[in-house]
């Protein structure tokens, strides 16, 4: 936007390739896609995108499709009007329009105070971007398996016991193995550095979190996440690029750990349930949409 506004200023080539260069990025992350249904189209964008994907734009997203004979729909941008603690209800993390026609060319723009400022311009061909999906569309359930260690300790096939006051190493009050439960996900394979990596918890507390993936060769690659909510369903979203150093990792990914931070609790142990663990690549929308909308009330921290 930053360019655009300074081409109107003084009209040069540069900014004209910087900003096409920038709304490519926006368009490769957070991609229009539609599919035939129920006798119209629908029209859908997923408003979280890469490295980020839990994190969503307060903004407003205004969407304004056409057909080949000028015929226009465009979506309400004030049931998009949310605070930041608005962002975690899976409600507003996509943009769904529906219409009788095929739409031949779209326009997305973010909806700033006053103004609408193009972030990028798509043409709708079929079987071409804005990309054409199958209303079964569904992500990819992986197949792991699980441990923990330290201040956790696994007590039946999907569930894991935290323990905050356990010292794993009682002789070394400080050491950080007595500070955290590490849940271990095996035998897994993340091909994709461009995916999204869906992870369902179940905590009966709130807790702090961090992720890490352990790739090909063993190698670990951690970022920090948001807490847990406490008596939820929790989706923890993620992309691999949001990882510390990723673009080292020797591809697939074989392990996730998840890290429970457990310095600051001051509770009874307490259990986490595991859920589903899948993927989706970046063009998948309408199947996050449907896994995130019809199987249970997420909250995406």
């Amino acid at each position: 936007m930053q360019f655009e506004a300074l081409n109107k200023i003084a009209p040069s080539s540069l900014f004209q390739k910087e900003a096409a260069f920038r709304a490519k990025i926006l368009e490769h992350n957070y991609p229009l896609v539609y599919r035939r249904y129920n006798d119209k189209y629908q029209i859908l964008l997923n408003k979280g995108g890469s490295p980020h994907p839990f994190i969503i734009d307060t903004y407003p997203i205004k969407i304004t499709c056409s057909s080949n004979d000028g015929a226009k729909i465009e979506n309400n941008v004030k049931e998009q009007l949310v605070t930041p603690n608005d962002t975690n209800d899976t409600n507003n993390r996509f943009v769904v329009i529906q219409t009788l026609f095929r739409p031949e060319s779209c326009k997305v723009e973010s909806v700033l105070p006053n103004k609408d400022p193009i972030l990028y311009r798509s043409y709708l061909l079929y079987k071409s971007k804005p990309i054409f999906f199958s209303s079964n569309e569904i992500v990819k359930i992986l197949k792991y398996d699980l441990s923990a260690a330290y201040n956790a300790k696994k007590i039946s096939e999907k569930n894991i016991l935290i323990s905050p006051s356990h010292k794993s190493k009682p002789s070394e009050p400080d050491n950080y193995v007595n500070n955290q439960g590490r849940i271990i996900l095996k035998k897994i394979n993340i091909a994709e550095l461009e995916s999204f990596i869906g992870l369902e918890l179940y905590s009966k507390k709130e807790v702090n979190l961090g992720m890490g993936l352990i790739d090909n060769s063993g190698e670990e690659f951690f970022r920090y996440y948001p807490k847990l909510k406490g008596e939820s369903w929790n989706l923890v979203l993620l992309t691999p690029v949001g990882f510390n150093n990723v673009e080292k990792a020797k591809l697939p990914f074989k392990a996730i750990n998840i890290y429970i931070y457990t310095h600051n609790l001051h509770c009874d142990p307490f259990v986490i349930n595991i859920g589903d663990l899948w993927t989706a690549n970046f063009q998948q929308s309408f199947a996050l949409f449907h896994r995130i909308t019809s199987k249970y009330n997420f909250v995406v921290p």
